[in-house]
C-alpha cells in the first residue's frame, strides 16, 4: 500500500501527486480503522447485553456504557483518520524519497 501511495505521488502531475497519494491514505485507513475496530464494538456491546441481563436496574444503569463507548471510538477514528494521513506520508515521502531514483 504504502509503495502505491509513492508511485501514485511520483507519478502524477496533479499537485505532484501529493493530493491523490492523500486521498489514497486516507481511504486506506479508514478502511482499516473500520475494519479493526468494528469487532471492538461488537464484543462491546455484547457484554454489555450479557452484563444487563435479568436485572432491570443493571440495564437502566447501563445504557450509557454503550453509547459512550461508542462515541469514544467515533472520536478516536475521527482523530486518526485526521491526523495519520498528514503524518505518516510526510516521513515516510521524505525518507523514500531520498532512496528512490
Amino acid at each position: 500500500m504504502l509503495y502505491t501511495v509513492i508511485l501514485l505521488s511520483k507519478n502524477t502531475k496533479f499537485f505532484g501527486g501529493k493530493v491523490i497519494a492523500l486521498l489514497v491514505t486516507i481511504i486506506v485507513g479508514v478502511l482499516f480503522l473500520v475494519i479493526t475496530w468494528t469487532p471492538i464494538g461488537i464484543i462491546s456491546s455484547q457484554i454489555m447485553v450479557r452484563v444487563s441481563d435479568g436485572n432491570p436496574e443493571d440495564e437502566r444503569s447501563l445504557w450509557w456504557t454503550g453509547w459512550f463507548g461508542a462515541i469514544l471510538i467515533l472520536v478516536a477514528i475521527i482523530i486518526a483518520a485526521l491526523i495519520l494521513p498528514f503524518v505518516i506520508p510526510y516521513c515516510v515521502f521524505r525518507q523514500i524519497s531520498k532512496n528512490l531514483p
